[in-house]
């Protein structure tokens, strides 16, 4: 499933719980929680291209006060002006900070916005896409002295309201949950990937009471192993944040063979 294609789904999901496809029960969100299928990588000493400091405008380089450095910060002070809390990630407590690499033209409008390092939700990581190129930079350097330049830009979508017990809740739920993930053996073969988003209501002894798949992946054997790795996960610790009644999770997980 495609990038847009997974925040559509996610945005359904979501509409579905505003709406009240489920209970009263407190929803709590946790953030994207990915399982591998494949050996990771060795680490590389190589800093990615963005955030080389030594990283200069593609063409002839340009400086002064208003070369790369000082473009930065008013791209950052563009971008600070300009950004909205998303309404969707409000409600739910989505926060998380996305580390994007953004190429600008010399007429001052992004060619490319990449996602360098993920917030760990979909939903933000798009948020800030689209928001970044919608600022159009103006009062450039003189297009004769240089073509294209690349920034690193740390977007950041925080919030205070969840209630302390609630952001420790939901931590040690993705916690657990990382603890015990593995990619299925049986999807191996077709080296199978997908989204799986997760509904679970939680009662206050810790244990899962009820589960449902609220967005598939498409693939019965990535569903069923969500449901396998939140059950293993189980019990949370409930009493521990003196929580007397069920809550609602809702979990996406994201299955990847690379």
């Amino acid at each position: 499933m495609g990038s847009r294609q997974w925040l559509a789904s996610l945005l359904c999901v979501t509409a579905c719980v505003v709406s009240g496809c489920i209970s009263s029960t407190p929803v709590l969100p946790v953030s994207l929680i990915t399982i591998n299928g494949s050996q990771p990588a060795p680490p590389r000493s190589v800093t990615p291209r963005c955030y080389s400091p030594n990283w200069s405008p593609q063409g002839t380089a340009f400086s002064g006060v208003r070369g790369r450095e000082g473009l930065s910060e008013r791209l950052h002070r563009e971008i600070t002006h300009n950004r909205t809390y998303p309404e969707l990630a409000r409600r739910y407590g989505w926060q998380g900070t996305v580390q994007l690499c953004v190429m600008m033209e010399r007429d001052g409008r992004f060619s490319r916005v990449t996602v360098l390092t993920s917030s760990g939700n979909a939903f933000l990581d798009n948020e800030a896409i689209q928001m970044v190129r919608s600022v159009q930079m103006t009062d450039l350097p003189s297009p004769a002295t240089w073509t294209q330049v690349w920034f690193q830009i740390p977007v950041a979508y925080e919030l205070t309201s969840l209630p302390p017990s609630h952001q420790a809740l939901v931590q040690a739920v993705k916690m657990q949950v990382l603890r015990n993930r593995e990619y299925p053996a049986e999807a191996i073969p077709s080296k199978l990937e997908g989204n799986t988003v997760l509904g679970a209501t939680v009662g206050p002894d810790g244990s899962v009471q009820q589960m449902d798949v609220r967005q598939s992946s498409g693939s019965d054997i990535l569903d069923q192993a969500a449901k396998d790795l939140l059950a293993r996960s189980a019990p949370f610790p409930m009493q521990q944040w003196q929580f007397d009644s069920p809550v609602y999770l809702l979990i996406p997980f994201a299955y990847r063979y690379e």
